[in-house]
């Protein structure tokens, strides 16, 4: 079997995508980072199911207390990650976190100043302010 793709399955609302070298006797599971040991597991299980002899992960980033240390990884970490394609989705769970404590020019500058580039802050929060003005009329 030529290298490439041999199964994809959705566990938990994640995709979860296995790869294998040409000789199918070594599996590989790719994840983001290695907290997610939940998903790990199930991949493994699903490998195993699948017949594979040899199973290794691998990972951008490994922490310390997680529950499953990859083979591989790039770099340890103690940091709270949070990639390029998750800045919406932090965005909004800061928001969600801090809108009761701090204003909407507070909370923006806050993840301006941790590193979310400021054109992704801003049209995030021009998203928020039309969704409140939007409840706002409904209401009146």
């Amino acid at each position: 079997m030529a290298a490439g793709l041999v199964a994809w399955f959705q566990y938990d609302e994640q995709d979860i995508f296995f790869l294998t070298d040409k000789s199918s006797k070594l599996t590989k599971r790719i994840l983001e980072y290695s907290e997610e040991a939940y998903l790990q597991m199930a991949a493994i299980d699903h490998i195993k199911e699948m017949g594979a002899k040899e199973i290794r992960t691998s990972t951008l980033y490994y922490k310390k207390h997680s529950v499953i240390k990859p083979e591989y990884y790039i770099k340890e970490t103690k940091a709270w990650i949070v990639y390029p394609w998750e800045y919406g989705e932090f965005a909004a769970f800061q928001y969600d976190q801090l809108k009761e404590k701090m204003s909407i020019k507070e909370i923006r500058r806050k993840l301006k100043d941790i590193g979310i580039p400021p054109p992704l802050v801003d049209a995030f929060f021009s998203l928020i302010l039309d969704n409140i003005d939007k409840r706002r009329k409904n209401n009146e």
